[in-house]
């Protein structure tokens, strides 16, 4: 699969297996459909789906927006509705009203959507409408494997904690995230509060911190002597000033 992100200053980046790949144009919030193509949200609400080469714009405005692995795409709009904001879903042409409201939004392999509202209250659309579910969260998000993961609602380290559906509650998962989306078979990606990436499985793939303009410029050639060993160029102070300032957004 394909993975993009939303960087610091909303910069839009798409990974290509070893690095973050800067893309044009600046969003807010990003899906990718199952061609591998993102769909973008920027600030302002305007939505864009990525053609190959550039962006094309979409009509309608959202503040969400969600893609199922079947290629149904579901948005949350800008007009404002107890729970947080209306819901859409492309026709393919147009956006369709539906019932309900909600602040996040992401839709199954079947072209369910999933949401949360503005009270952390989850829902999950069929056929007989919407079905509330068991707990509350912050954000939530499918994978193409059907797998369905929350951010919970009560703060912890990193973020929010992480929930997996298990197809009658969630089931607590190690980590705290401030956002999360799911990939092919379930492979999970989140950023937390630090701004860190992570992938499922614990590993850090990378923070934005660029060490040729976020770190400090000094020698980096001194000797530093302890017990009769030599050591060449370790200055942890000054590489945890550094982040220190990464993390705080100062330059």
């Amino acid at each position: 699969g394909t993975t993009w992100v939303i960087g610091a200053g909303q910069s839009i980046h798409r990974w290509n297996r070893t690095t973050w790949q800067r893309m044009p144009g600046l969003g807010v919030r990003i899906d990718v459909d199952p061609q591998g193509d993102a769909w973008v949200v920027n600030q302002a609400g305007n939505i864009f789906r990525w053609n190959g080469r550039d962006w094309g714009a979409i009509a309608g405005a959202a503040t969400d927006i969600g893609i199922g692995a079947g290629g149904r795409i579901w948005a949350i709009g800008r007009t404002a509705a107890t729970g947080g904001y209306n819901i859409l879903r492309w026709t393919g042409t147009s956006w369709q009203n539906m019932p309900g409201a909600a602040v996040r939004i992401d839709a199954d392999p079947a072209g369910n959507a999933w949401v949360v509202n503005s009270a952390g209250n989850v829902f999950l659309w069929s056929s007989i409408g919407w079905t509330e579910l068991p707990g509350r969260g912050r954000d939530i998000s499918v994978g193409a494997d059907g797998s369905v993961w929350l951010l919970g609602w009560n703060s912890v380290g990193g973020g929010y904690p992480v929930f997996r559906w298990n197809g009658r509650d969630w089931t607590p998962v190690e980590g705290g995230l401030v956002n999360i989306s799911a990939g092919p078979k379930g492979v999970v990606w989140g950023t937390n509060n630090g701004n860190e990436i992570w992938r499922q499985g614990g590993e850090r793939v990378m923070t934005r911190f660029i060490p040729s303009t976020r770190g400090f410029k000094f020698e980096n050639n001194f000797v530093t002597n302890f017990a009769g060993i030599d050591f060449y160029g370790l200055c942890g102070g000054m590489a945890y000033a550094a982040i220190d300032y990464f993390h705080s957004g100062r330059s």
